[in-house]
């Protein structure tokens, strides 16, 4: 499936014969339509692409239907759905607040807000249409700039979840494009006007967009009590939970201290999933509670970076499951080498921690055959006994790791010895940790839970997505270029 989004001109909502129009300069893909956007579908349609346009329908154009003394008495959107479907055909619209003035009417709308709102209805398609969405093209002939870099700051950050939603999938790529048209205003010398589309992409790095402490402070989700108080009260609390576990679950792999998964794994996806739908949900319903005609008082930026953040552990989580891990309390060191595909994965880039990982599991199976000699262990020791037996064996041996623990667990793959276990069925290694550290783990407390997570840096938001937003008034050119 392709997503065609795209905001109505007056222009065309009031045109009654059509354009013709030149998809890049082929004449024999003239098409004749309304609006770039239906002219675009029908190019697409012509190679049997399952198709559908999201209407982006900024509130201020229901005075092209109505005068705006009738907005006080609220607006009939059923009414608007009828006329715009009469033009544009099978497609679903979507309101949003305007900006600025338009018929003498000021609209007070903020940017990000809206940012968000829209953000929000991509992602909601994306998660929809997981399964057949291939491509998101975004018309940007609508003639009103601000809207134009509005809608490019959302298909960036449309862009950045997806491809962080996807890690599990290195072949599935969700395309994205822009495509605009000629202006329309010079068309008086023309029988035609040119459709041309490019490429749109950004780098994206393997990153939460949401600082740890504001998750754990619980500062950046009280932003949705703006939204809907009564969600917040009743949901507020199992969304920092999920964020939390799956914050520890990321550090542990950024961090390389990968027997931590096994104990914090759960299969949330689906509830992170439904985390974002219910997010969105009561964003929309807010905005229509207030006809789209005033500003709601919350931080565009913050509800973005959740979702993309979730975005991300949703992407972690499916690689995860899709290597067989599982949540267990005692682990193979076999099943280590299982993350090999996480740091090889071009999206997550942290080939480094591979070198480290396959160091500590070369050093660690070699001191413990050694020491089992080929027999079983039945009964757990520490890492740290193996050490002490030889110190004992061999007074002249000097201690090779220092006495910081929490350097040591950072150093050692998250395998420090005084605190991971091991011992020796069939000729096979099995470790855990010591029960009461994880006990606290699980509780968000104790020694692994300050070491991973203590002191959690995040850069800037724009940073990590390695891009700047495009602020009201880029030029066009940046946008395509």
């Amino acid at each position: 499936m392709i997503l065609i989004l795209s905001i109505p001109s007056p222009d065309s909502i009031n045109k009654d014969k059509p354009y013709k129009y030149i998809i890049r300069d082929v004449k024999e893909d003239s098409i004749e339509a309304i609006s770039p956007s239906l002219a675009m579908k029908e190019y697409l349609e012509k190679s049997n692409k399952e198709l559908k346009i999201l209407l982006l329908f900024p509130i201020s154009l229901y005075l092209l239907f109505e005068d705006q003394k009738n907005l006080k008495n609220g607006i009939r959107y059923d009414k608007i759905e009828e006329k715009i479907k009469e033009k544009f055909g099978n497609c679903e619209i979507f309101f949003f607040p305007s900006i600025g003035t338009y018929n003498n009417k000021e609209f007070k709308g903020d940017f990000k807000e809206i940012e968000a709102l829209i953000f929000l209805k991509v992602v909601e398609e994306i998660l929809k249409h997981k399964e057949n969405i291939k491509a998101i093209y975004l018309d940007i002939s609508t003639g009103q700039n601000i809207y134009i870099s509005l809608l490019t700051n959302v298909i960036k950050k449309s862009i950045v979840f997806a491809k962080l939603f996807n890690l599990d999938n290195e072949t599935h790529k969700l395309e994205f494009k822009i495509f605009y048209s000629e202006p329309v205003i010079p068309i008086k010398e023309k029988d035609s006007l040119k459709l041309n589309f490019v490429d749109f992409d950004t780098m994206t790095i393997f990153k939460p967009q949401i600082k740890f402490d504001e998750v754990h402070s619980g500062n950046v989700i009280k932003n949705i009590e703006k939204i809907d108080i009564n969600w917040y009260k009743e949901k507020s609390k199992k969304l920092k939970e999920l964020l939390i576990k799956n914050y520890i679950i990321y550090n542990s792999v950024k961090n390389c201290a990968p027997l931590v998964c096994f104990y914090m794994y759960e299969d949330d996806v689906e509830e992170l999933e439904r985390m974002i739908f219910e997010i969105s949900e009561i964003t929309q319903k807010k905005f229509r509670e207030e006809n789209f005609l005033t500003s709601i008082g919350f931080k565009g930026d913050s509800i973005t970076n959740i979702v993309i953040s979730i975005g991300l552990f949703i992407g972690l989580k499916k690689l995860l499951k899709k290597l067989g891990l599982t949540n267990k309390t005692e682990i193979e060191l076999e099943e280590l080498r299982k993350f090999k595909e996480i740091y090889e994965n071009e999206k997550i880039d942290l080939k480094t921690n591979l070198i480290f990982l396959e160091n500590e599991i070369e050093n660690i199976e070699n001191k413990i055959k050694n020491f089992a000699n080929n027999k079983d262990i039945k009964d757990y020791l520490k890492l740290k006994d193996i050490e002490d037996t030889q110190k004992n064996q061999d007074s002249s041996q000097k201690p090779k790791h220092t006495s910081n623990i929490k350097r040591n667990f950072l150093a050692h793959a998250g395998l420090e010895r005084s605190i991971t276990y091991f011992k020796v069925e069939n000729n096979k290694i099995i470790l855990k940790y010591d029960e009461k550290l994880i006990e606290n783990l699980r509780k968000f407390r104790g020694e692994i839970f300050k070491w991973l997570m203590k002191n959690e840096k995040s850069q800037d938001s724009t940073k990590k997505c390695a891009s700047r937003d495009l602020n009201p008034g880029s030029e066009l050119g940046k946008l395509v270029s």
